[in-house]
Protein backbone atom coordinates (compact mmCIF):
# COMPACT_ATOMS: atom_id res chain seq x y z
CA UNK A 1 0.00 0.00 0.00
CA UNK A 2 1.41 3.61 -0.95
CA UNK A 3 2.58 5.97 1.67
CA UNK A 4 -0.97 8.05 3.67
CA UNK A 5 -0.24 11.51 1.33
CA UNK A 6 -2.99 13.70 3.72
CA UNK A 7 -5.73 13.33 6.07
CA UNK A 8 -9.15 14.71 5.67
CA UNK A 9 -9.68 16.08 9.29
CA UNK A 10 -13.47 16.74 10.96
CA UNK A 11 -14.98 17.48 14.01
CA UNK A 12 -18.19 15.70 15.12
CA UNK A 13 -20.19 16.05 18.45
CA UNK A 14 -17.11 17.97 19.98
CA UNK A 15 -14.92 15.05 18.95
CA UNK A 16 -12.04 14.95 16.32
CA UNK A 17 -11.95 12.33 13.31
CA UNK A 18 -9.38 11.53 11.07
CA UNK A 19 -9.84 10.22 7.09
CA UNK A 20 -6.49 8.67 5.31
CA UNK A 21 -6.07 10.02 1.90
CA UNK A 22 -3.73 8.02 -0.72
CA UNK A 23 -2.62 8.96 -3.46
CA UNK A 24 -3.72 5.96 -6.18
CA UNK A 25 -7.00 4.05 -6.77
CA UNK A 26 -4.89 0.95 -6.59
CA UNK A 27 -4.81 1.63 -2.34
CA UNK A 28 -8.35 2.26 -2.17
CA UNK A 29 -9.70 -0.34 -4.13
CA UNK A 30 -13.11 0.02 -6.63
CA UNK A 31 -15.19 2.22 -4.32
CA UNK A 32 -14.04 5.49 -4.00
CA UNK A 33 -14.31 9.29 -3.40
CA UNK A 34 -11.11 11.54 -4.87
CA UNK A 35 -10.75 15.14 -4.15
CA UNK A 36 -8.32 17.81 -5.36
CA UNK A 37 -6.46 19.06 -2.68
CA UNK A 38 -3.57 21.30 -3.45
CA UNK A 39 -3.56 20.56 -7.21
CA UNK A 40 -3.26 16.65 -6.10
CA UNK A 41 -6.00 14.10 -6.65
CA UNK A 42 -6.44 12.02 -3.39
CA UNK A 43 -8.64 9.21 -2.40
CA UNK A 44 -10.78 7.64 0.14
CA UNK A 45 -12.53 4.52 0.39
CA UNK A 46 -15.81 4.40 0.65
CA UNK A 47 -17.71 0.86 1.91
CA UNK A 48 -20.97 -0.41 4.00
CA UNK A 49 -22.18 1.92 6.58
CA UNK A 50 -21.83 -0.67 9.41
CA UNK A 51 -18.07 -1.31 8.25
CA UNK A 52 -15.51 -1.33 11.67
CA UNK A 53 -13.80 1.47 9.96
CA UNK A 54 -16.70 3.67 8.89
CA UNK A 55 -16.57 7.25 9.74
CA UNK A 56 -19.63 9.45 9.88
CA UNK A 57 -19.20 11.06 6.56
CA UNK A 58 -21.54 9.26 3.86
CA UNK A 59 -21.55 9.39 0.03
CA UNK A 60 -25.08 8.78 -1.46
CA UNK A 61 -24.05 6.56 -5.02
CA UNK A 62 -27.69 5.56 -7.79
CA UNK A 63 -29.69 5.68 -4.37
CA UNK A 64 -27.48 3.96 -1.81
CA UNK A 65 -25.44 5.45 1.32
CA UNK A 66 -22.15 4.53 2.00
CA UNK A 67 -19.40 5.31 4.73
CA UNK A 68 -16.40 6.76 3.97
CA UNK A 69 -13.86 4.69 5.73
CA UNK A 70 -11.09 5.87 7.90
CA UNK A 71 -8.81 3.46 6.80
CA UNK A 72 -8.07 1.83 3.17
CA UNK A 73 -7.70 -1.87 4.64
CA UNK A 74 -7.99 -4.44 1.54
CA UNK A 75 -10.35 -7.11 2.42
CA UNK A 76 -9.09 -10.35 1.80
CA UNK A 77 -11.58 -13.17 0.32
CA UNK A 78 -12.90 -15.77 2.32
CA UNK A 79 -10.84 -18.92 1.95
CA UNK A 80 -7.53 -16.88 1.63
CA UNK A 81 -4.49 -18.84 2.75
CA UNK A 82 -1.65 -16.45 5.28
CA UNK A 83 1.38 -17.43 7.41
CA UNK A 84 0.85 -16.16 10.87
CA UNK A 85 4.32 -16.95 13.19
CA UNK A 86 1.86 -17.24 16.16
CA UNK A 87 -2.05 -17.44 16.59
CA UNK A 88 -4.58 -17.20 14.08
CA UNK A 89 -5.94 -13.51 14.61
CA UNK A 90 -9.70 -13.25 14.82
CA UNK A 91 -11.74 -13.97 11.55
CA UNK A 92 -9.18 -16.30 10.58
CA UNK A 93 -8.95 -20.63 11.14
CA UNK A 94 -5.99 -22.87 11.84
CA UNK A 95 -5.86 -24.52 8.40
CA UNK A 96 -4.17 -28.04 10.29
CA UNK A 97 -4.41 -30.08 6.77
CA UNK A 98 -0.96 -28.11 5.84
CA UNK A 99 0.62 -29.30 9.03
CA UNK A 100 4.04 -31.39 8.40
CA UNK A 101 3.99 -30.58 4.94
CA UNK A 102 6.61 -28.69 2.38
CA UNK A 103 4.79 -26.62 -0.24
CA UNK A 104 5.41 -26.70 -3.94
CA UNK A 105 4.17 -24.56 -7.21
CA UNK A 106 1.44 -26.69 -9.60
CA UNK A 107 -0.05 -25.92 -12.45
CA UNK A 108 -3.59 -27.30 -10.37
CA UNK A 109 -4.05 -28.08 -6.88
CA UNK A 110 -3.79 -31.40 -5.16
CA UNK A 111 -4.90 -32.26 -1.42
CA UNK A 112 -3.02 -35.47 -1.34
CA UNK A 113 0.30 -35.45 0.71
CA UNK A 114 3.08 -36.49 -1.79
CA UNK A 115 7.14 -36.95 -1.03
CA UNK A 116 8.44 -40.00 1.64
CA UNK A 117 9.78 -38.30 5.32
CA UNK A 118 12.56 -40.54 5.46
CA UNK A 119 14.68 -42.69 3.25
CA UNK A 120 17.49 -46.03 4.21
CA UNK A 121 19.27 -47.71 1.16
CA UNK A 122 19.87 -51.73 1.20
CA UNK A 123 23.13 -53.52 -0.05
CA UNK A 124 22.88 -57.17 -0.47
CA UNK A 125 25.41 -58.68 -2.80
CA UNK A 126 24.31 -62.03 -2.31
CA UNK A 127 25.04 -64.94 0.26
CA UNK A 128 28.93 -66.66 -0.91
CA UNK A 129 31.22 -65.80 -3.29
CA UNK A 130 34.67 -67.37 -3.90
CA UNK A 131 37.85 -66.11 -5.31
CA UNK A 132 39.42 -68.81 -7.68
CA UNK A 133 43.14 -69.05 -8.46
CA UNK A 134 45.59 -71.33 -10.28
CA UNK A 135 49.08 -71.32 -9.02
CA UNK A 136 52.21 -73.13 -10.64
CA UNK A 137 54.97 -73.94 -8.21
CA UNK A 138 58.34 -74.51 -10.21
CA UNK A 139 60.20 -74.89 -7.00
CA UNK A 140 61.17 -78.00 -5.55
CA UNK A 141 61.96 -78.77 -2.20
CA UNK A 142 65.05 -79.75 -0.33
CA UNK A 143 64.17 -83.24 -0.97
CA UNK A 144 63.70 -82.81 -4.40
CA UNK A 145 60.08 -83.18 -4.50
CA UNK A 146 57.49 -81.04 -5.97
CA UNK A 147 54.68 -81.38 -3.88
CA UNK A 148 52.83 -78.47 -4.71
CA UNK A 149 53.14 -78.09 -9.02
CA UNK A 150 49.68 -76.96 -9.69
CA UNK A 151 47.03 -75.78 -7.22
CA UNK A 152 43.42 -74.93 -7.82
CA UNK A 153 42.03 -72.85 -4.71
CA UNK A 154 39.19 -71.15 -3.20
CA UNK A 155 38.56 -68.38 -0.68
CA UNK A 156 35.14 -68.47 0.19
CA UNK A 157 33.74 -65.46 2.07
CA UNK A 158 30.51 -63.71 2.95
CA UNK A 159 29.50 -60.39 2.31
CA UNK A 160 26.46 -59.58 4.81
CA UNK A 161 23.20 -57.50 4.15
CA UNK A 162 24.03 -53.53 5.20
CA UNK A 163 21.35 -51.37 5.41
CA UNK A 164 21.99 -47.86 6.18
CA UNK A 165 21.04 -45.70 8.73
CA UNK A 166 17.74 -43.60 8.30
CA UNK A 167 18.89 -40.21 7.81
CA UNK A 168 16.29 -37.58 7.90
CA UNK A 169 15.98 -35.49 4.18
CA UNK A 170 14.54 -31.99 5.68
CA UNK A 171 16.82 -29.21 5.54
CA UNK A 172 16.99 -26.26 7.92
CA UNK A 173 13.53 -25.21 9.09
CA UNK A 174 11.31 -22.62 10.80
CA UNK A 175 7.81 -23.81 12.28
CA UNK A 176 5.35 -21.43 10.66
CA UNK A 177 1.06 -21.44 11.41
CA UNK A 178 -1.31 -21.55 8.41
CA UNK A 179 -5.01 -19.92 8.83
CA UNK A 180 -7.84 -19.47 6.87
CA UNK A 181 -9.86 -16.21 6.22
CA UNK A 182 -13.22 -16.88 6.95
Amino acid sequence: MAEITKKLRYRRAGVNYTIDLYDSTGDVGNDYISLRVDGQTVYARVGDISDEDASHLRVRKSGSTYAVLKVARQELPSGFIAIFDSVCPQGWTRETSFDGYFFRGASAYNPTPQGNPGHSHTFNPGTVYTSNSTEKYDKIDTNNECPLASVDHNHPFTVPTVTSSSGSPLPPYINIVFCRKN
